[in-house]
């Protein structure tokens, strides 16, 4: 028998590498189908409208609160939204929802949109471990706006804006569509009422613009009626999501 040939070059040498090579070959095909599956899949679900920055084809902008209901501020911004007769989007947590379900009921009943914000409003990274945690967040303060409303409410923005490929494919397999915004009104840094209007207004967001607001602060509410009548002065309509 031909002892095999050890010896650098040698033919025993050559046919592991060569089985290597195959194997790693074969590898990388396994691994080219996964990613040209799952960049397949995330088209597919980007196609069918599952994650919102603006309303294609739309002709108003859509107003969005975040972070409520808060029980002042959420009372007086539905009596402006009335005045104005505006519907508008808001974006709820559910651990407000369950201290003033009045208040959502009376977002849903007046005609404005009741999307999910989650029932706790913490960062992606506090659940980083432990995404299951994250993911009953959001189906508890969907089961919250249901018992509230009797609707169950498909439309979710995260908080913070917080979002990767870890909780973006699970989510739109719960059925949800993730709505963000490509208009940020800044109020969380503008505290002054009559810049944050004024700078809103000269900004002049286009049709199919959604905005981020928040209702907690109080200079949004104060500044809301002069951002609501100059965005009329300038023929913005608006619309719920």
């Amino acid at each position: 028998m031909k002892p095999l040939d050890y010896e650098e070059g040698g033919t025993a040498v050559q046919d592991v590498r060569k089985n290597d090579t195959n194997r790693d070959r074969r590898q990388s095909l396994r691994n080219n189908r996964f990613t040209k599956s799952f960049v397949k899949r995330t088209i597919q679900l980007l196609s069918v409208n599952r994650i919102m920055f603006s309303v294609p084809g739309s002709k108003c902008i859509a107003l969005t609160f975040d972070d409520g209901p808060v029980a002042e501020n959420t009372t007086k911004i539905l009596g402006i939204l009335r005045q104005f007769q505006i519907k508008t989007s808001f974006f709820i947590n559910g651990k407000n929802a369950e201290k003033h379900p009045d208040l959502v009921r009376a977002m849903h009943e007046e005609g404005h949109t009741v999307g999910n914000h989650g029932y706790n409003h913490y960062h992606l990274e506090d659940y980083k471990g432990n995404l299951v945690s994250y993911f009953d967040n959001i189906r508890r303060a969907e089961e919250i706006i249901a018992s509230i409303t009797g609707k169950r409410s498909f439309l979710y923005r995260p908080p913070y804006g917080n979002m990767d490929l870890s909780i973006f494919l699970p989510i739109c397999k719960m059925g949800y569509r993730i709505v963000f915004w490509n208009f940020d009104s800044n109020d969380s840094f503008i505290k002054n009422p009559a810049l944050l209007a004024s700078t809103i207004i000269s900004a002049a967001p286009g049709p199919g613009s959604i905005i981020l607001m928040h209702e907690d602060y109080n200079h949004t509410l104060q500044a809301l009626p002069e951002i609501l009548a100059g965005l009329r002065r300038k023929k913005v309509r608006f619309c719920s999501l």
